[in-house]
């Protein structure tokens, strides 16, 4: 399972803070968090670099950041969205496993999976606020939840390519979370495409 490091952009005063979180597969032991940098609101080339190719979710204040330096993003991660798209692919796999078990005999029952919780839903602008540095915090809050959420997908795709029954569910590898990207519109109203 290969997935994106994207950018989570906020903004503070004349600072912009941008945390690099990598939603791909990765070992228990290595951290999802992948960079962070504190910027001068005016250093716009470094900010480009940032964020250069990669999906962003964005405070407003960090929207505001980047529209202030005319920079267009690969795309923007709707976190509600892509909550949304992952907790429906898990109860697919679950009804998978139900239906799967509904027809067994029963001394040919699986054991129960207990499928990992994905996380409540985030506020990007007033996520549950971690302890960090003021002017860090709201983004670095983003960054851990995204990672929370990428972890947990990835627990429910090892226990999903485990059983043979469910593979047939999106195969034998681990998936990509469902990510859900906004999409702006000719007309400026955002419309929503997931990429899977």
């Amino acid at each position: 399972m290969q997935g994106p490091v994207l950018a989570v952009v906020d903004a503070t005063g004349d600072q912009i803070i941008v945390w690099g979180v990598d939603l791909g597969a990765k070992s228990p032991q290595a951290s999802r968090m992948c960079g962070a940098w504190v910027i001068a609101a005016d250093e716009t080339n470094k900010l480009q670099l940032l964020v250069a190719g990669r999906l962003v979710v964005t405070t407003l204040a960090g929207a505001a950041a980047l529209y202030a330096a005319e920079i267009t993003v690969a795309g923007r991660l709707d976190v509600a969205a892509t909550l949304v798209a992952a907790n429906e692919a898990l109860d697919a796999v679950q009804a998978a496993f139900e239906a799967e078990q509904a027809v067994r005999p029963k001394s040919k029952k699986m054991a129960d999976v207990r499928w990992p919780t994905l996380p409540e839903a985030l506020d990007v602008d007033n996520p549950a606020l971690i302890d960090a540095p003021p002017n860090v915090r709201r983004a670095l809050s983003v960054a851990r939840w995204l990672a929370v959420l990428a972890r947990g997908w990835e627990d429910a795709e090892a226990k999903r390519t485990a059983h043979a029954q469910l593979q047939a569910l999106g195969g034998q590898e681990a998936r990509c979370l469902p990510l859900v990207l906004v999409q702006p519109e000719a007309a400026g109203a955002p419309s929503l495409r997931t990429v899977r």
